[in-house]
């Protein structure tokens, strides 16, 4: 025992077990493929049971991968077998295009199934495995907001080796004579990762020693600029709700926008967001144009008063009759029996977005700087071959029509009586 003591990759697992969220946690899940990265992880988790005192188990997926999958699955159940720890097995039957990327979503959705609250989940990524991710990322493109590269602890997923390079990985399979096998998928050039893995053992990447500690240095602190810049934004972002205005997106502050951006897209429930779409977005604020961009089923806007979220679903037709409230959107309107609405009759009246605006209604708009998805949202009033646009309607004294904000902790109600309730209708609108 003191003589695998003494590999450098066990002192450094040593620390790092003594440290939250090691220390704290109830118990372990390990996701051991058989190759040497998890085996090592395997049989260090084993050795130092002394040190972490928790329970061990063992997650082994097999992938239907010919005779690498079923040597792999010998490897992985004789070391669980031969050292008492508990092992489960599941088997990936289903054939996708994108193997890699269905086979480790797969992995992930198995291991959140075994795992308990209170247990933390342990994968084998490496120095190696987080400079390839990095690169990966550049090359897609990944904005400076972008996660960039794997984290060592990412909810309960913990990479305990990711700051380990591959020597002291082969060291300890040496010293500790630890089982495993070769996964011939990670040298197949017709795969992206191993077209990848070629460049990092090209004589180019390896001419510079220690390459991979260097990328990893530099994201280091890469993250803690990103962190704190992340940081800024959102202590300034963090009293607006809704509607975030233009004037946060300073021009002597490009660098922070696309945080900024993060900001609204995380409030909105927009973090699907696509590096196109968020370019696009901050493309309108720099040219201090509006437009919008359908993100996951919602409509994202840059608008006259900020950015803001609103559903991409036409409203449909409602019914307005008297003594009834009709719903639209997120306003509430009433019609008071026995009144007629300008010059209506008592009939049901239809609500409906109107398909083009008269010129009276767009030199309102444009002189109240009216935000461009109101003005779209807006219904006119129909009834027969008589076409009353809202604006309109609310410039007529003595009309009967009342409306109020639907709001959880306040309802608005204003009787649009007079013109200058119009300057109160576009103030709640915002």
């Amino acid at each position: 025992m003191m003589l695998f003591m003494k590999t450098r990759l066990l002192k450094q697992f040593v620390y790092r077990l003594k440290t939250r969220p090691y220390a704290t946690a109830k118990g372990f899940w390990l996701a051991v493929s058989g190759g040497v990265d998890s085996m090592v992880m395997l049989d260090a988790m084993r050795r130092l049971r002394h040190v972490h005192g928790k329970k061990m188990n063992v997650l082994y997926v097999h992938h239907q991968t010919a005779d690498f999958a079923d040597l792999s699955e010998k490897v992985v159940a004789g070391y669980c077998q031969k050292y008492g720890i508990y092992l489960t097995t599941e088997h990936f039957n289903e054939s996708h295009e994108n193997f890699e990327f269905s086979a480790a979503e797969f992995r992930r959705n198995c291991l959140l199934e075994l795992a308990s609250p209170q247990e933390k989940i342990l994968l084998g990524h490496h120095q190696r495995d987080f400079a390839e991710t990095l690169m990966l990322s550049m090359l897609r493109g990944t904005g400076l907001h972008g996660n960039s590269g794997l984290q060592a602890e990412n909810g309960p997923f913990l990479r305990p080796m990711l700051h380990v390079n591959r020597e002291l990985i082969y060291e300890h399979a040496r010293m500790a004579d630890v089982p495993h096998v070769l996964d011939p998928t990670n040298r197949d050039q017709k795969q992206f990762r191993g077209s990848l893995r070629g460049l990092f053992n090209s004589d180019a990447f390896q001419y510079y020693n220690g390459g991979e500690s260097a990328l990893y240095d530099w994201h280091s602190s890469y993250s803690t600029l990103k962190h704190q810049l992340q940081k800024t934004a959102t202590e300034r972002c963090s009293q607006f709700k809704g509607t975030f205005p233009i004037g946060l997106f300073k021009r002597d502050e490009l660098y922070l926008w696309p945080f900024l951006l993060n900001c609204f897209l995380e409030s909105a429930g927009l973090k699907s967001a696509g590096k196109r779409q968020r370019a696009r977005i901050i493309q309108m604020i720099e040219n201090k144009g509006y437009g919008y961009i359908d993100i996951g089923g919602k409509r994202a806007w840059v608008d006259l008063d900020g950015l803001a979220c609103v559903d991409v679903a036409p409203l449909p037709e409602r019914t307005l009759s008297s003594g009834h409230q009709c719903v639209w959107g997120s306003w509430l309107f009433e019609r008071i029996e026995g009144e007629r609405l300008f010059d209506f009759s008592n009939e049901p009246i239809t609500l409906r977005v109107p398909e083009r605006l008269d010129k009276r209604v767009r030199e309102f708009f444009r002189k109240h700087m009216v935000p461009h998805r109101f003005r779209k949202a807006l219904p006119t009033f129909i009834q027969g071959n008589k076409e009353r646009h809202i604006v309109s309607i609310m410039q007529k004294p003595q009309n009967a029509i009342v409306w109020r904000r639907l709001d959880r902790n306040q309802w608005n109600r204003i009787q649009l009586v007079t013109r200058e309730d119009i300057n109160s209708f576009v103030t709640m609108l915002s």
